[in-house]
């Protein structure tokens, strides 16, 4: 392990019918890939609990522990089935939705019972994710009178947007609530709420995790509403962590905010010690395209450089015609930006905008003795992964080797920037575990004989939340 070639920004591939086999997934670790995501919006039960076996087949084979990110599909709303393959609207034209997975003559269905209830005239409704707009005019009978502002084609079962709507329906829906208890039964290691709007949607999913008694996986807060943007402040000490969803997200709240509405919430998540995923897009063209547009690879940048922890492919692993070439794409991009990082920005940032308590302060004190003494690594011990967390989020410009005893805080480590997970028997002395940073660091290419490590623990070893220890330790020859 090459101390100039680690990766620290983490990798998320989701699987599909291109990359759900065991050897695509050997293939997507080797060029990669940290977690594996599975989209519940897609797949049954048993489909996915092969593809969960296939994981874990990998990460034996591989030796690389890969995470596993459970998507929850959420309330979208779509078309029904149309009466034509497809219909074109033009500018002007006006448009009858009404509710159902049906409809009759030229109206258009909508799989939404409270359609009539939560709009009203003026409403902007979005049709085939944002490429067609409609203005609602009035509600006659429960059924929808639109005219078309944005013309476009439409096919059965394309999304619906309601942007600003109150809509009714929570966002942890039945069929959640059963894709969850599969994913706790199974293990997954993280868990995405989609489409939340605030704490209340976030509180059934805790109290489910909560009483799991087989996995307690991390809970992410996918930001893809507006409300979500503006009640990010109370939505973050809710959960473990943010995913950015720029594709429903950017059809809800006006393309020119959305890459400010990115750096903000990226921001504000790592200030939060929670990791953040960039996703949706990153280098869609390579769904069919060996190779990324111009503008895709400055965004894949970008998106590292102001701040997040993983980016995620969608369609590009899961359905698109080169997977491990995305993969090895996101990994040189990352790599590249990486060189460039300035990570001495984020120690100047004012302690005032860091959540405040002793583990904060310790990682704080670590970090910068690490940048003055050109420390080659920073190590700490972590039975929940959140000390390594905390000094994550300080973007150190030398990796973090995260020691845990505990198999399910290795792989959650997996989303956060900069740690390398390594898992090690349940030392009771702070001398092992210097003696153990050592010899991993030099063992690993890290260091070399007189480099420096920071180590932070706590006294007792392994009590989460007793980080009170920094300590200088040099690397020996042997």
């Amino acid at each position: 392990m090459d101390n100039h070639r680690i990766r620290k920004t983490k990798i998320i591939c989701t699987l599909g019918p291109a990359s759900s086999s065991l050897e695509m997934i050997v293939k997507l670790a080797h060029a990669g890939m940290n977690v594996a995501r599975l989209n519940f919006s897609h797949g049954t039960h048993e489909y996915h609990k092969l593809s969960i076996a296939a994981i874990r087949q990998a990460s034996a084979q591989t030796g690389k522990r890969i995470g596993i990110l459970q998507d929850l599909g959420g309330p979208k709303i779509r078309l029904g089935e149309l009466r034509t393959p497809q219909i074109i609207l033009k500018p002007g034209q006006p448009v009858t939705l009404t509710t159902g997975e049906t409809a009759e003559g030229n109206e258009i269905p909508v799989n939404y019972a409270y359609l009539a209830e939560d709009v009203s005239p003026g409403s902007k409704i979005l049709l085939a994710d944002g490429l067609v707009e409609l203005a609602l005019e009035r509600i006659e009978g429960g059924k929808l009178k639109c005219v078309t502002i944005t013309g476009g084609i439409l096919t059965s079962h394309k999304g619906v947007n309601l942007p600003l709507c109150n809509l009714r329906t929570p966002a942890f829906t039945k069929k959640d609530q059963a894709d969850l208890e599969f994913g706790l039964m199974n293990g997954v290691d993280f868990v995405a709420l989609s489409f939340v709007r605030g704490v209340a949607d976030l509180l059934p999913v805790k109290e489910a995790i909560s009483r799991s008694r087989s996995a307690k996986p991390m809970l992410l807060a996918k930001i893809e509403k507006p409300q979500a943007v503006e009640s990010l402040n109370e939505i973050l000490p809710m959960v473990d962590g943010i995913m950015v969803a720029r594709g429903d997200l950017g059809v809800e709240t006006p393309f020119e905010r959305l890459p400010i509405i990115q750096k903000s919430v990226i921001t504000a998540a790592r200030r939060a010690g929670k990791p953040v995923i960039t996703a949706t897009q990153m280098l869609r063209s390579m769904i069919d395209s060996p190779r990324p547009t111009r503008a895709e690879a400055t965004d894949t940048a970008n998106a590292i450089l102001d701040g997040t922890d993983a980016l995620m492919l969608s369609e590009e692993t899961a359905a698109g015609d080169y997977p491990v070439e995305a993969v090895t794409t996101l990994d040189m991009i990352a790599r590249a930006t990486e060189e460039s990082y300035d990570s001495a920005k984020y120690m100047d940032e004012p302690e005032s905008a860091f959540v405040q308590d002793t583990e904060a302060a310790m990682s704080r004190a670590a970090c910068g003795l690490a940048l003055k003494l050109g420390a080659v690594c920073l190590a700490t011990s972590t039975l929940t992964g959140h000390t390594a967390r905390m000094i994550s989020r300080f973007r150190p410009s030398m990796p973090i080797i995260g020691f845990t005893c505990d198999e399910d805080t290795f792989r959650k480590l997996n989303l956060s920037w900069g740690v390398i997970p390594a898992l090690i028997p349940q030392t009771q002395d702070l001398g092992t575990l210097c003696r153990t940073a050592e010899r991993f660091a030099r063992d690993n290419g890290l260091g070399a004989a007189g480099d420096r490590i920071i180590v932070t623990a706590g006294y007792p070893l392994w009590v989460s939340g007793s980080t009170n220890i920094v300590e200088v330790i040099t690397i020996n020859g042997s």
